[in-house]
């Protein structure tokens, strides 16, 4: 009797196992051409710019993080936007800049989002770069101070795949320095279009130094009558490279940049957005209130 009751125990439990592992969502996105970059992680319901925020959109299928890093007085990249003061979105009221490591983790960077995330400290580069590799995935780094020694050191001290770290890069100068250090990382142009956009040297010296990705403004793939744009557009595209823009939390307004051809959109509610455009989920969402956006700071 013994020996039937255990055959039916192994036998439900198979079946709830399988029952179990058909609902759990791999949230992989990998056939999908397009990419909703996680804005400060997943910022939108986690403390922006946290170890915490990062590895929820990584494990949500978000490929890439855009986090804002600056440098500690005893030379520690940490990962905050506000310079210079760090008050808004921790328990300080100093400065990154003119702290020691040690002393930016007596505070807390969670509190500010929700007491559940109490007690969270500041992140490092070379934490997030192991988080990175983890999930193999990858950070797009918005320097508040390009030190392009320091990235190359968090690689080398941290062993990661080169390609987990994507530096951007205001022009051609900045981009020969960053090669000298991070000879294998690639990295993407951020700022306007260039004067010219149908100039073909333009994109060909970026992309020969090992530029990925093409970053401007959302608003231009919005302007359906932004001819310059639509050139920058082509041109990147025949150069092999890919075209981003920030910053949408309207998913919406991201399908229809999406539409328009663009490749990817920085965004704080990125896991849903992935969701959305490559899954076709029917989804509306309301960014949190304490949500952040480049567009306004």
């Amino acid at each position: 009797m013994k020996k039937k009751y255990f055959q039916i125990f192994i036998f439900l439990f198979i079946i709830f196992q399988g029952f179990s592992q058909q609902n759990i969502p791999t949230y992989n996105y990998t056939d999908c051409e397009f990419n909703a970059i996680g804005h400060r992680g997943y910022s939108d319901i986690y403390p922006e710019n946290t170890l915490l925020s990062i590895e929820e959109a990584f494990k949500r299928g978000v490929r890439y993080c855009e986090i804002d890093v600056n440098v500690t007085s005893n030379d520690v990249y940490v990962l905050y936007h506000d310079q210079p003061t760090i008050y808004r979105a921790s328990s300080g009221n100093g400065y990154i800049v003119s702290s020691t490591y040690e002393e930016l983790l007596e505070l807390d960077f969670g509190s500010w989002k929700g007491s559940q995330f109490k007690g969270t400290k500041i992140a490092t580069l070379e934490e997030a770069l192991l988080l990175a590799e983890k999930y193999d995935a990858h950070l797009y780094l918005d320097t508040k101070k390009f030190d392009v020694e320091l990235m190359g050191k968090a690689l080398a001290k941290t062993k990661v795949n080169p390609n987990r770290l994507l530096s951007a890069i205001a022009n051609l100068e900045e981009a020969k320095e960053y090669k000298k250090y991070c000879p294998d990382s690639p990295f993407v142009y951020f700022g306007g279009l260039p004067e010219d956009p149908s100039d073909d040297s333009f994109y060909k010296e970026l992309v020969d130094h090992g530029c990925m990705f093409f970053e401007t403004y959302y608003t231009f793939a919005l302007d359906d009558s932004n001819e310059d744009f639509k050139m920058f557009l082509k041109k990147v595209h025949e150069h092999n490279a890919k075209v981003w823009v920030f910053t949408s939390n309207d998913l919406d307004e991201i399908a229809k940049i999406k539409s328009r051809g663009i490749d990817g959109v920085e965004s704080d509610v990125a896991t849903s957005a992935m969701k959305a455009l490559c899954n076709n989920q029917e989804l509306k969402i309301t960014p949190n209130k304490f949500t952040t956006g480049n567009w306004t700071f």
